[in-house]
């Protein structure tokens, strides 16, 4: 997300500006997947090939480019909104909310982060060295004038090189903005996963001190405080499901369709 001061506290610190680098960069690379998503449109309607494998790029690229998009959107929210997670689970940092007993909150959601990414960008890494030497393979076997590399784009993107020349530099440029569109992907799911470790590890220190009292009389204002940050943290679920129900939506809809197109796939 386009924002700056993420490593500065307070949180008062954060900010969304419309001048600057992260801005910047955002509406580039959606304007960079805008492009592609369009030459690749172009390309399958010349050729007049639209089945289900161009259909499920299309969709690829759009969900892509929606993600970048409501990202953009959401940062100029995130300062307001990272101000309301603060104060709301500010009661739950210290006693008599125990703390300790877990993994510290900032190391899980790097360690899950990392993992997904990590595997995600292995995964594509496969994928690229497969379609390496399937290129191999075809310089071996079948008479070309070019070169491998470009035989290789020439194979693997050829609805960009049918539209830009092809130049070494184009072909590096190309494998970058694919690991920037795969990464925001991952990133959707990752987001989400994130944000629910969170929530999930507050409402479940609150059932860990109601365990502590094994039965035991508590006093009226026990039970009073402990009413009040449930509804604290419902409110807070409440309030990030109102600002992120798009994109939850969205990975939702991209999750179910590319498991269906997998299922299709392996059944076809």
């Amino acid at each position: 997300m386009p924002i700056s001061g993420y490593f500065r506290t307070p949180i008062s610190k954060l900010k969304f500006t419309l001048k600057s680098v992260h801005f910047a960069y955002g509406c580039f690379t959606v304007f960079i997947m805008g492009a592609i998503m369009f030459m690749f449109f172009a390309f399958r309607i010349q050729r007049g090939t639209f089945g289900i494998g161009a259909t499920t790029t299309c969709i690829y690229y759009a969900v892509i480019i929606t993600a970048m998009i409501e990202f953009i959107i959401l940062a100029r929210n995130w300062p307001l909104i990272m101000q309301r997670w603060t104060a709301d689970e500010g009661v739950f940092l210290s006693n008599p909310y125990e703390t300790g007993q877990y993994l510290p909150l900032e190391s899980l959601v790097k360690r899950v982060a990392f993992t997904i990414i990590f595997f995600a960008f292995v995964e594509d890494t496969i994928n690229f060295i497969s379609a390496y030497l399937l290129n191999v393979v075809h310089m071996k076997y079948c008479t070309h004038a070019t070169d491998f590399w470009r035989n290789f784009f020439r194979r693997e993107h050829a609805y960009i090189v049918r539209f830009i020349p092809y130049h070494p530099a184009l072909g590096v440029a190309i494998e970058v903005v694919m690991r920037v569109a795969k990464f925001t992907w991952h990133y959707i799911d990752v987001f989400i996963i994130c944000v629910s470790l969170v929530l999930q590890r507050r409402f479940q220190q609150y059932n860990d001190r109601i365990r502590t009292f094994n039965g035991n009389q508590q006093p009226e204002e026990v039970w009073r405080t402990l009413r009040l940050d449930f509804l604290r943290l419902s409110e807070l679920v409440t309030y990030l499901d109102t600002k992120l129900s798009r994109i939850i939506l969205l990975s939702c809809a991209s999750d179910m369709f590319f498991i269906s197109v997998q299922l299709y796939n392996i059944f076809e």
